[in-house]
């Protein structure tokens, strides 16, 4: 199993900053919405540097990160989706129900892929930050949803 490296955290944080263009082209095309796609824009903003100071300070070797944390493959599969979802939504008209549905999803998917999971030898750096992102991400989940529910 490959070891958690800088790398994978940047892979994870480029992962955040798609997440933020994502929920730009959103509020573009979602005029209405476009505060609530605005501020999920900017807290990924803070997700993605967060995710960044982590990878340096792994990078330098400050901090130590779990080995096995993060899969290349799952991290790579995701970042092809969200490419996808973004170039999709770039491309073409979008209706608030399927950009909402969109975002629950890819929320869920960092939940349930257990991105965030701090794990009992983890430095006290990481493990304050990766609880962080994992409330804050089931926190933008939760706004989703509730958006979502609203729209039905």
């Amino acid at each position: 199993m490959k070891e958690c490296a800088a790398d994978l955290l940047d892979m994870l944080a480029e992962h955040e900053l798609l997440l933020e263009k994502l929920y730009e082209v959103y509020a573009e095309k979602l005029p209405s919405w476009s505060d609530f796609w605005n501020e999920l824009a900017a807290e990924e903003s803070e997700h993605e540097q967060m995710i960044r100071s982590l990878a340096l300070k792994v990078e330098q070797g400050s901090i130590a990160c779990q080995p096995g944390r993060f899969s290349e493959e799952v991290l790579k599969n995701s970042l092809d989706y969200v490419r996808g979802e973004l170039a999709r939504a770039r491309a073409l008209p979008i209706e608030l129900i399927e950009a909402l549905s969109t975002a629950r999803d890819l929320e869920d998917s960092l939940i349930e892929r257990h991105f965030f999971d701090v794990f009992d030898d983890d430095s006290k750096e990481m493990t304050e930050t990766l609880r962080l992102l994992g409330a804050r991400t089931s926190a933008h989940r939760a706004r989703a949803l509730e958006a979502w529910s609203s729209q039905h």
